[in-house]
């Protein structure tokens, strides 16, 4: 049970049973699955799976809002949502099973594991023409931290992959495609889509007809396959239907749907050419998930990684983060802090300056990691003292906010302005007039 000094949590989830989780977290702390009241004054966690809209808004003493998956657009779907901090997980298992189910399906469709399937059904012994890996090409859309992984494994395997994304990333072996003016030539060039991409304003309903018709129609497997494992919002599913039968789409697998779960009187559960899965490619489990999650309430509660400097002033709260404002941002988490969690903030008239690796900014200073060096302050970050040596950083966002495209590299013997590039002079600047903007940042705790 709690104690005055460890706060209680809401455990509100709505599509799995989540009795793993309670029984975990409880070990630690009093967990109650409904408030006492819309405004119990008990609850300072919340942990939380498309939880009911508005369930969260009048809990006045919520301090953190933890999310059970890899993604927050479901947090984000309520527009209620408090205005506190918000932690997603990274987790290493996670990056596993996605792994595994796209290779799994990449090699189902290769192998033409519906082919004989049916046959068997039919009872029939025959063996198709079988092209080799190196004749398929695998096309990944999001090269975040899953699709990079997944692009290594197919790699492995021996599949030609190309990659997507909405600004440039360079993988060994993987052919980069980027922006609108690389979308239609990295489709022209995929046999097996797989689509891992975030879901935002811009990418919602992304899996069209209009996209699929540009897939390579004349490849080795007798046409293109998709493979949906990111977002049921990135797809439409009449259009899907519409491209099955129409055969500009060979075959699909999907685990994500635009209502979940998915209706029983939906046909994508009776078609002969699509592989349903239950949302299942990356489960969450709470044996990995709820430690870290429990070392990050006794963090808060104690000090340590959650600077009260810059969580508890204005300005720096979760509550604007929405996914039209997240795009904006142009990193991506390579290798997080403890490798389980992000904290999404957002600073007014803030600088975001980004490293490869890991993110950057607190309240009044620049924060940040130099390549390849791990953190090592008490607080769990490295301080760049203003005019500080910043060789190896990146700014991380557009000046005006509205691209994703990283702004340039500073000189490698470059420093942090304080005055000259700033109107402000307790906020630093990585050059004139980069300050006075609405920016997104993301801080690994």
């Amino acid at each position: 049970m709690s104690t005055p000094e460890r706060g209680r949590v809401l455990l509100s989830v709505t599509g799995f049973n989540p009795q793993r989780w309670y029984d975990l977290l409880s070990k630690e702390r009093d967990v109650v699955l409904e408030p006492d009241g819309a405004e119990d004054p008990s609850i300072d966690y919340a942990v939380v799976w498309k939880h009911q809209k508005g369930a969260l808004a009048k809990l006045p003493n919520l301090k953190v809002i933890f999310s059970i998956g890899a993604g927050v657009d479901h947090i984000f779907a309520d527009d209620q949502v408090p205005d506190v901090p918000i932690v997603r997980v990274v987790a290493e298992n996670l990056t596993q099973y996605m792994c595994e189910y796209v290779t799994w399906r990449v090699l189902d469709h290769h192998r033409q594991g519906a082919v004989y399937r049916e046959q068997q059904v039919r009872k029939v012994w025959h063996e198709p023409r079988q092209p080799p890996a190196n004749e398929v090409s695998v096309g990944i859309m999001g090269l975040g931290q899953l699709g990079t992984r997944a692009a290594q494994a197919l790699r492995a395997v021996g599949f030609s992959v190309n990659g997507w994304s909405r600004t440039p990333k360079d993988i060994d072996g993987v052919k980069g495609f980027h922006g609108e003016d690389g979308l239609t030539p990295f489709l022209n060039a995929t046999d097996i889509l797989v689509v891992l991409l975030p879901l935002t304003p811009a990418t919602h309903g992304i899996v069209n007809h209009s996209l699929l018709s540009r897939l390579r129609q004349d490849g080795p497997l007798g046409g293109p396959c998709l493979i949906n494992a990111g977002r049921g919002g990135l797809q439409r599913e009449t259009d899907i239907l519409k491209a099955l039968e129409e055969g500009v789409l060979k075959e699909a697998s999907l685990d994500v749907f635009e209502r979940e779960p998915l209706a029983p009187e939906s046909p994508l559960w009776s078609h002969p050419r699509v592989f349903v899965t239950p949302h299942a490619a990356a489960t969450s489990d709470p044996a990995h998930l709820v430690p870290p999650m429990l070392r990050q309430m006794d963090a808060f509660e104690s000090g340590k990684h959650w600077k009260t400097s810059s969580t508890a002033r204005p300005g720096i709260r979760a509550r604007t983060l929405r996914p039209a404002v997240m795009r904006r941002a142009a990193i991506e988490p390579l290798n997080p802090l403890d490798g389980i969690f992000q904290r999404f903030t957002r600073h007014r008239h803030r600088v975001a300056v980004g490293v490869k690796h890991h993110l950057v900014i607190q309240h009044d200073r620049h924060m940040a990691f130099p390549e390849n060096e791990v953190a090592t302050a008490e607080s769990g970050l490295i301080g760049l003292n203003h005019g500080a040596d910043a060789r190896g950083l990146h700014v991380g966002i557009t000046q005006d906010g509205s691209s994703g495209h990283a702004h340039g590299k500073l000189h490698q013997t470059g420093t942090v302005n304080t005055e000259a590039a700033c109107p402000t002079p307790q906020i630093g600047c990585v050059q004139k007039g980069f300050c006075d903007r609405d920016i997104v940042l993301m801080m690994y705790v």
